[in-house]
């Protein structure tokens, strides 16, 4: 073989090098095409199944004046506002409500000092609604670590703040009825002074069990406080006694004796008077008079003697 044919070969093996780097250089690039489309595929996907809006926003000679450069699509059927709207210099700020706007801005220095962080405010629509919506974000900083954006996700959470500010308001309301209804069992159980030594607790209607404890309560205290000799039950009022009622009133009776005070009951009429027979009730050692003004003068007499 001449040097000539051994050149030419040479060149031959050298081309054909030459095509199968390029070859495997157009299967890596194709390879690299393809993983670019799938990781681009996975990543709208992804965005398209969250429920918020994704964005990035960078700054513009300060953290004041921020631009964003991508944000997801879902802004339009959140907001109602384009994509291209949003890009507009802060017009994500012109969106919060008046009143949340001050303190929506304070939130965003505060995440630009500590690198993350999250913001709530209102958010007003271009057809006026006002939704709640919370912002959680982070630093995007450069490759010698200045920052200069911002990245995060905003989230619809009116339905979140409505279910909180019903739970509040429900729980406001039942405290307004257990200090209505704590009044109420106040007023029902009035413990009235007659003289230093009298006092009367007159009843009017039903004695549910809560009442019946209450005015137990109220008795004792009021014995303690004022150091009654006689304390009249008055129950002209009492429509029915059932033998939970009798038996309190015999409760409160002993314990107003064993704090030094005879327990005088009065305005017992004669159903009454039957149906605590029948009950079984033992007022043996209870004053029980008719009426409220014969209770009062045997407390007379008694300070009397």
């Amino acid at each position: 073989m001449t040097e000539r044919q051994d050149e030419v070969e040479a060149l031959r093996a050298a081309l054909g090098a030459a095509q199968a780097r390029v070859a495997e250089l157009e299967h890596a690039n194709h390879q690299l095409a393809l993983y670019e489309r799938l990781l681009r595929e996975r990543l709208e996907g992804l965005v398209a199944h969250i429920p918020g809006i994704l964005w990035e926003s960078y700054f513009e000679q300060s953290p004041q004046r921020m631009t964003v450069d991508w944000v997801s699509d879902r802004i339009h059927a959140m907001s109602g506002y384009s994509v291209d709207e949003w890009k507009q210099p802060n017009f994500w700020v012109e969106l919060i409500h008046p009143e949340d706007r001050e303190q929506a801005l304070g939130q965003a220095h505060a995440i630009f000092k500590d690198g993350t962080g999250e913001s709530s405010y209102r958010w007003v629509t271009r057809d006026g609604r006002t939704l709640w919506v919370t912002s959680r974000m982070s630093l995007i900083r450069s490759d010698d670590g200045t920052p200069i954006g911002l990245r995060g996700v905003t989230m619809d959470e009116t339905d979140i703040k409505q279910a909180e500010g019903q739970r509040v308001e429900m729980r406001m309301r039942e405290e307004v009825i257990r200090a209505q209804d704590e009044a109420l069992l106040a007023l029902s159980t009035p413990l009235i002074p007659i003289d230093e030594e009298t006092v009367v607790m007159p009843l009017i209607g039903a004695l549910d069990p809560r009442r019946v404890e209450r005015v137990l309560q109220t008795l004792l205290d009021g014995v303690a406080t004022t150091r009654a000799r006689t304390v009249i039950l008055d129950i002209t009022g009492v429509s029915e006694i059932d033998a939970q009622t009798a038996d309190a009133l015999l409760r409160a009776a002993r314990s107003a004796a064993l704090l030094g005070a005879e327990a005088v009951l009065t305005g017992i009429r004669p159903g009454l008077a039957a149906t605590l027979v029948s009950l079984g009730a033992d007022l043996g050692s209870i004053v029980s008079l008719g009426s409220l003004k014969a209770g009062i003068a045997y407390a007379m007499n008694r300070r009397r003697r």
